[in-house]
């Protein structure tokens, strides 16, 4: 039965209601139609419910009156009782540079502790360039690149001519760069769900005139304290019904990647550390009873690939700096020719080595989904995956503490290393599950549907979250009859309540994953004999 059945059609009165467990049926015996009833009135809310009674019942006898009115009352009751069905809180953490594979690493207890109590995607496969900004933007939009517009953390807009830089320039702050896509907490802001955002990249900015309710503003590498406050204060907020939604950003996974490598000791005390205080969240809602009320995604933005000084491109001896305006990344190249230029740049570089890829933007492959956003530049050039490009001018490769650095990211999305995770913890999660490998775009509209919201549109796709889903239980066995011993009620014989949850096929036109019908069943042969 699909869920606008009947609905607003009952005697021209719109019974409409907000809960996502409609419809409701109130079925009559045949012997109603005498009275011009029908045998089922079907409506879409409690309210509603009780309308059909309001409507019905002066047929009957007052006392008959009295009694379902108080059935449906005692019902409608329990149904809104805390734990009933409503849509569910979401906490969002995006561990940076988290790749695919970490979390089978030894000793991490705390992240095999979520795994268990959760699901689990295969992997996740981010969105080109695997870079941070282009995929924030498309985790929380569900948008590709060349749809939301973030084609790296460094860009050149030729319509404003003004540039977007990794940082603190103030450009970053204008809303152009982001009106291209609707962010989760927009999208909730719209819908009357309140978000609380902690060091998340781009919640300080108005975008289409709205923010989210809290945003506390990235301006430095956040800490593990940091980090533990953060969860600490996404708990109360919970508690205090104060917010729907709570993202956490959290780098020092990427920053430990790129300073030391993907393999590194560094790297591992940090993985170890965020472990323990993942296993500590997991206890945190169990004390505050919100184990049932709130699920929890772990997610990020791309993986990390191990990279060495022996394995450079130096493009000082073939890219002029007067024959570019704009030059951006060390993986993934955004060249910006001056007028005239292209062809000679292209040229110059398309066979300079064997490690890199040259490509002019008509001729960049589709299936990354870049190229037809205009911030995209005329030329880009991608590194094989453990190979650094040196940049002109003079650019050296890059150090720490008088090390070379050990990581990298931006290759192409299908190489294994460029792997993120996705896992989820929840009441709207299956426990101890593997599901296959899931596109950076489908989180979007999969956390609409955990808050219960509509989404933007977007290009996202929910064959794999569906799976991530509980199975429905099976109906419940109605109870044994009710009799009364007043010979006025001789065949009033049952009143049952059945919970009945459905999971639509791939192509229902539903747009919830979930629908919930209630129906109330009343057996009143001989009631309209009085």
């Amino acid at each position: 039965m699909k869920g606008d059945f009947w609905r607003g059609k009952l005697w021209g009165v719109n019974l409409s209601g907000n809960l996502r467990v409609g419809p409701w049926c109130v079925k009559l015996p045949t012997r109603s139609k005498r009275i011009g009833l029908p045998e089922c009135l079907v409506v879409t809310s409690p309210l509603g419910t009780f309308a059909v009674f309001a409507v019905v019942l002066p047929a009957f006898t007052a006392m008959y009156r009295f009694l379902l009115i108080s059935c449906v009352c005692l019902t409608v009751c329990l149904i809104t009782l805390p734990g009933s069905v409503t849509s569910s809180k979401l906490l969002i953490i995006l561990l940076d540079g988290f790749r695919w594979d970490y979390f089978d690493r030894e000793g991490l207890t705390g992240y095999q502790n979520f795994l268990r109590m959760g699901t689990r995607a295969e992997y996740l496969k981010n969105s080109f360039p695997t870079i941070s900004y282009p995929n924030y933007y498309t985790i929380m939009t569900g948008l590709y690149s060349e749809d939301h517009g973030f084609i790296d953390n460094k860009m050149y807009d030729p319509k404003h001519k003004t540039e977007f830089l990794l940082g603190f320039n103030r450009e970053q702050y204008d809303s152009y760069w982001w009106d291209d896509g609707d962010p989760l907490w927009i999208t909730a802001k719209r819908q009357n769900k309140s978000s609380y955002f902690y060091f998340w990249p781009g919640c300080e900015v108005t975008i289409k005139e709205l923010k989210p309710d809290y945003c506390r503003m990235y301006t430095e590498v956040p800490s593990m304290k940091d980090f533990k406050d953060s969860i600490k204060q996404g708990m109360v907020n919970f508690v205090n019904n104060s917010a729907d939604l709570v993202g956490i950003y959290f780098e020092l996974t990427d920053k430990m990647g790129h300073n030391y490598g993907p393999n590194s000791p560094q790297l591992e005390s940090v993985l170890r550390e965020t472990s323990e205080i993942i296993d500590r969240l997991l206890v945190q809602l169990k004390e505050h009873h919100l184990e049932n009320e709130v699920n929890v995604i772990l997610t990020s933005d791309h993986g990390m690939s191990q990279i060495t000084p022996n394995r450079y491109i130096d493009l000082n001896p073939v890219l002029k700096v007067q024959d570019t305006h704009h030059l951006y990344g060390s993986v993934f190249l955004s060249i910006w020719p001056k007028e005239g230029k292209t062809n000679q740049v292209y040229n110059a570089l398309k066979n300079y080595h064997p490690n890199l890829t040259v490509y002019l933007k008509h001729d960049i492959p589709e299936r990354w989904r870049l190229k037809h956003h205009y911030r995209v530049p005329p030329i880009i050039a991608v590194a094989d995956i453990g190979w650094y490009v040196i940049t002109p001018p003079g650019k050296r490769y890059p150090t720490v503490d008088g090390q070379p650095i050990g990581g990298y990211h931006g290759y192409d999305n299908e190489e294994t290393d460029m792997r993120g995770i996705f896992t989820g913890v929840g009441p709207d999660f299956r426990k101890n599950a593997v599901v296959p490998w899931l596109n950076a775009v489908d989180i979007y509209q999969f956390m609409c549907d955990l808050l219960n919201i509509e989404p933007s549109p977007n290009d996202g796709d929910s064959t794999v979250t569906r799976l991530m889903r509980p199975k429905p239980a099976p109906l419940p066995q109605p109870p044994p009859p009710v009799t009364f011993p007043d010979e006025q009620t001789e065949s009033i014989t049952s009143l049952f309540f059945v919970l009945r949850v459905q999971i639509p096929s791939a192509d229902s036109d539903l747009t919830d994953d979930y629908i919930g019908e209630k129906l109330f069943e009343i057996n009143t042969s001989g009631l309209l004999n009085n």
